[in-house]
């Protein structure tokens, strides 16, 4: 494995943890369950979950690089990851898409909020897509990123969803109206 994961102690800079992790660019991770839990992805087509201390689980089935996923905050364990489709963490098979067969526009983040049944898709035109999971229905579009989507969330109470995209915006949206509330320019 070329490619290691390495977990450093924050106050003090000290490696705590290093891992070969990937055969190739690890392109997303998150840490769930109060850090207990780790899920890495990578160009070499995998999700791997991760418990510090006890080693990894391997999802492979993926045709394609994987270039994000996004654990629910939930019971079920469900991941979003590459290119819109939903993936069962715990029995690490296929759930669906989340891609109609009439969108053409390729999904570049989500976010999973499981408590409400909705996934944010984040669009390489700049739109996020509020999507119904039970139906399928696309319930708002928020407009206002001239680029692509690298990011997506939201606050504990679901009131409020933060973006950021490659216009080098990040935006606040108030998710009853749809509506952006406050916005900045990210500095390089």
């Amino acid at each position: 494995w070329a490619y290691s994961l390495v977990i450093y102690d924050l106050d003090n800079g000290a490696e705590l943890w290093k891992v070969p992790a990937h055969g190739d660019t690890i392109t997303d991770l998150h840490l769930v369950d109060g850090g207990g839990l780790l899920v890495t992805c990578s160009d070499d087509c995998s999700i791997r979950l991760w418990e510090p201390g006890f080693g990894c689980g391997a999802y492979r089935g993926h045709a394609v690089a994987v270039e994000y996923a996004v654990p629910a905050a939930g019971e079920t364990g469900r991941l979003c990851c590459v290119r819109g489709e939903l993936w069962d963490g715990e029995r690490a098979s296929q759930i669906g898409p989340l891609k109609s067969k009439d969108d053409t526009e390729h999904i570049t983040a989500v976010h999973l909020d499981e408590e409400k049944n909705l996934v944010f898709k984040g669009l390489m035109s700049g739109e996020i897509q509020i999507v119904n999971l039970r139906t399928g229905e696309v319930t708002a579009t928020l407009k206002g990123h001239e680029r692509s989507i690298k990011s997506i969330g939201t606050d504990a109470a679901r009131q409020w969803a933060i973006s950021g995209a490659e216009d080098g915006m990040a935006r606040i949206w108030n998710l009853e109206s749809g509506q952006c509330i406050q916005h900045s320019r990210v500095r390089d």
